[in-house]
């Protein structure tokens, strides 16, 4: 549900009851993953999945206040920009 009305998750895609699109089911590292393939730019599809964000939001710190004194747990390693095949693990 979205307020009180019902959503209908198909397909990957998520609609409501009268079939207007309300979002979709792909995992957000999915889609930055996709968007680095169809760019050609892996680090500008890092950012728009991880620090655009919270710039959008109104956080300015950089990338390095971000992550500073963050348990290693919480983060991600990103690999395979050069080879075009993005991906990620845990970097802990």
């Amino acid at each position: 549900r979205w307020d009180e009305r019902l959503l209908i998750v198909e397909d990957g895609s998520c609609r409501l009851a009268d079939g207007t699109l309300a979002g979709v089911t792909l995992p957000l590292l999915e889609g930055a993953r996709r968007l680095a393939a169809w760019s050609g730019e892996p680090g500008r599809a890092i950012a728009a999945a991880t620090v655009l964000p919270r710039r959008v939001l109104g956080d300015q710190r950089s990338v390095r206040e971000l992550l500073l004194g963050r348990p290693l747990a919480e983060t991600l390693r990103w690999h395979g920009q050069d080879e075009g095949q993005l991906r990620w693990q845990a970097a802990a």
